[in-house]
């Protein structure tokens, strides 16, 4: 049953003894709300997942940072070995083949 009013929709629900007398009623604008909110609770949803994925992904590149972080002195220690070597061979090839001056 629906009243004169375009707005409001009423439907007769007072079945049990102590209900309401006359039909209950409700304005379709007022759901919009609901559904917004609801948007926005899924939105919400969404973006903590989002935000749990991020934290991990942070987590581990941390982690790798920190691996990478350790191997450091030894990539230090490596890269002055190399350029040792590298002078090393450069004297050893002016010895053998002369220097050109």
């Amino acid at each position: 049953m629906t009243s004169g009013h375009s707005r409001t929709r009423c439907f007769d629900f007072n079945t049990r003894a102590d209900a309401r007398s006359g039909p209950a009623c409700y304005d379709p604008h007022v759901l919009k709300p609901l559904k917004h909110v609801q948007d926005l609770q899924a939105e919400n949803a969404q973006l903590l997942a989002r935000l749990k994925l991020a934290d991990e992904q942070n987590r581990r590149l941390q982690q790798e940072n920190e691996r990478l972080q350790g191997l450091k002195p030894e990539n230090t220690r490596l890269s002055e070995r190399v350029m040792l070597l590298e002078e090393e061979v450069r004297w050893f090839k002016e010895q053998f083949f002369g220097r050109s001056s």
